[in-house]
């Protein structure tokens, strides 16, 4: 019955989402990644379409611009997105630069609202709990940075969407191992590893889970004939799903591998006050961005039940007696699950700190733990709402479920469109001093607009990390006429956008330097961030 009121109630929410989405999609500028990352699905379509043209005889047109995908510099990045966002791109038959990437931000986002609510569902596996379903579904799609993420961010946030779809496959089979759940946990992670590489360490943790039930639990026999159908199925997608691996499985694979792990990124990162390299950042750099940019109540809940869970473990391994079902890691399936969350978080993030891997802009190369982070926060609140026996403790629990709700909404509404430089209330007031800030360039779509209600044809230069030529083409033709970009030739520009988003100190570095006979014009500015600055000529 509830099952049946579950999904009712998604289809209602798959409609306010995508109407919600579908009217803002353009509201938000382009990223500095987003034509690059494109060009890397371009790559990989166009060798899929020789291979169509060669064995099964078709005459589809194939660009001799590409580079060949076996020599390409970049060919370690996943491309499943790509391909489909490139595939419904042809179809529609988009030309203009806007166009194209309008559309990607709607698939991204629409993948996005997919995975909300996959992860009603997961919620609703563990608690049976209608309302906690809908609420963590919610609070996943209105949480800010994740929100506009889901429009622009072609890379972590489909990640994040798979990552969902795995999380889901791997509990069903979890909690009932058929054929069925197999095959198709087998194939998320795949999909997922053919998404990003790194994807593969979810695969590892869901056969260690499987490892310990086989071991410790003798009567899951059938756990060990498990794990080899998942690794066989597992390497057949991920060779169908991936065009890099089709002539060289395992070199390619491993190259790939080898990248992700320590990405070769030379420049610095602002943070703390500092600049630091981003191959040497400080320890806690994950964990401060995590904590200063996402919903403080949502983080607060969080750490205790991350502790409480830590402690229960604790205790159980102390206890842990073989053959005897009473000291097992795990007594039921939630248990399990509070487990397989716990270790989603604790692994990704505790490798990159002791391998001092290359981290970059923000938290977003590990946004993916953030659905386990809310499954965490559920997972503790249904613990509490269980015990509270008297009606009056539990409308107390749903009105704090409806204040974090809100707080959600409105920090939506305050930030639009730039969800993205949100931090919370301890820190929003020393963001710029601390953070980066707009370091994919999102608003200098918006500041280009600020620019031409001059009304005039404007010269501008950038100052910082941007891509202001990307930004021109998302507008429309007759505004892009009125800009002219001059990249940093100050002597010949009107006005200058800076972003502040640097790759090296702008103490040291002279094309950082404001120059002199240009003064402050405008800030594009969300309560007390400042996102950009536009200047003109003295």
């Amino acid at each position: 019955m509830y099952k049946n009121k579950l999904n009712n109630y998604l289809i209602l929410l798959f409609f306010i989402y995508f109407f919600f989405s579908f009217t803002i999609y353009k509201d938000y500028g382009i990223s500095i990644d987003e034509p690059s990352t494109r060009f890397h699905g371009l790559v990989s379509f166009n060798y899929i379409i020789g291979l169509l043209n060669k064995f099964l005889f078709f005459n589809f047109t194939i660009s001799e611009s590409l580079p060949n995908l076996q020599n390409y510099e970049h060919r370690d990045y996943g491309v499943f997105f790509e391909i489909i966002a490139i595939t419904v791109e042809r179809i529609l038959k988009l030309n203009n630069f806007n166009e194209i990437f309008y559309l990607r931000h709607l698939i991204t986002n629409i993948f996005f609202i997919f995975s909300s609510l996959f992860f009603a569902k997961i919620i609703f596996k563990f608690t049976k709990n209608l309302n906690f379903s809908l609420w963590g579904s919610i609070i996943l799609y209105t949480t800010p940075r994740i929100f506009a993420n889901s429009f622009y961010n072609n890379k972590d946030l489909i990640f994040l969407s798979f990552f969902i779809f795995c999380i889901y496959f791997i509990f069903s089979f979890l909690k009932k191992k058929n054929t069925k759940n197999l095959v198709l946990a087998s194939l998320s992670l795949a999909i997922l590893t053919s998404i990003r590489v790194i994807g593969i360490y979810l695969l590892i943790l869901f056969l260690i889970f499987l490892l310990i039930e086989f071991f410790e639990k003798k009567k899951n026999r059938s756990n060990f004939f498990d794990i080899c159908k998942i690794i066989i199925l597992y390497s057949l997608f991920i060779y169908i799903f991936w065009p890099l691996l089709w002539e060289s499985p395992l070199s390619n694979f491993l190259y790939s591998f080898k990248n992700m792990i320590n990405y070769p990124w030379e420049g610095s990162v602002f943070y703390l006050g500092e600049y630091h390299k981003g191959a040497y950042l400080p320890w806690h750099y994950l964990l401060v961005w995590i904590i200063a940019s996402n919903p403080a109540g949502i983080i607060l809940i969080f750490l205790i039940s991350f502790f409480f869970v830590t402690y229960r473990l604790g205790k159980r391994m102390l206890k842990i007696e073989d053959g005897n079902y009473s000291n097992s890691l795990w007594k039921s399936d939630n248990e399990l699950f509070s487990y397989l969350n716990f270790a989603i978080i604790f692994s990704p993030i505790f490798l990159i700190i002791i391998n001092s891997s290359t981290i970059y802009s923000g938290w977003r190369h590990v946004y993916f733990v953030y659905p386990s982070i809310i499954l965490l926060v559920v997972y503790f609140l249904d613990l509490i709402n269980k015990s509270l026996f008297k009606l009056k403790y539990k409308k107390i629990m749903n009105i704090i479920l409806i204040f974090l709700l809100l707080l959600n909404l409105h920090s939506l509404i305050k930030y639009h469109p730039y969800q993205n430089v949100f931090f919370n209330k301890f820190f929003d007031n020393y963001a710029n001093k601390l953070f980066e800030i707009d370091y994919w360039g999102l608003s200098n779509v918006d500041a280009l607009k600020q620019l031409i209600k001059e009304g005039h044809t404007i010269n501008v230069c950038n100052l910082g990390l941007m891509d202001l030529t990307s930004s021109k083409k998302m507008l429309n033709k007759e505004e892009r006429e009125r800009i002219i970009i001059q990249g940093q030739d100050f002597e010949e520009c009107s006005h200058i956008i800076s972003n502040k988003i640097y790759v090296h100190n702008p103490k040291f570095t002279k094309k950082y330097q404001y120059p002199e006979n240009f003064k402050m014009s405008k800030q594009i500015k969300r309560g007390n961030i400042v996102i950009n600055e536009l200047l003109e000529r003295r």
